[in-house]
């Protein structure tokens, strides 16, 4: 990954970056108390290509739609929750191909789910 973040203003913008840059986001939200960390939260990253999405008031918007569409929460109690998707353009439409598992840290998935998910607009 690259150190350069881009920002993207709009979705005409985006659609265009899109034509020669795959999209994808991933996440991680931690868990009340882990290893290495006190405290939950939720760490977002959006990429085009191997470049990190700055926030911009359209990229804003876009990731509350996104995060609400996939309903990843901000905080969690006992379970860190990691996750990936590949986000595609299809009929003028972003669709977020995820998968995700929740696990005790360091231990093995207690749940988990990949599927699509039409999220923009």
């Amino acid at each position: 990954m690259s150190e350069e973040i881009i920002i993207i203003h709009n979705f005409s913008a985006l659609k265009e970056k899109m034509e020669t840059l795959n999209f994808y986001a991933e996440w991680t939200v931690y868990c009340e108390f882990g290893p290495e960390w006190i405290g939950s939260y939720r760490k977002m990253k959006f990429l085009l290509g191997e470049y990190e999405i700055g926030a911009s008031p359209f990229f804003n918007e876009l990731k509350e739609k996104f995060t609400t569409a996939l309903k990843i929460p901000e905080t969690s109690k006992d379970l860190v929750i990691t996750g990936d998707a590949d986000i595609l353009l299809k009929q003028n439409q972003l669709i977020a191909d995820y998968s995700w598992y929740a696990a005790v840290p360091y231990d093995e998935p207690e749940a988990a789910d990949n599927d699509e998910i039409v999220f923009y607009p």
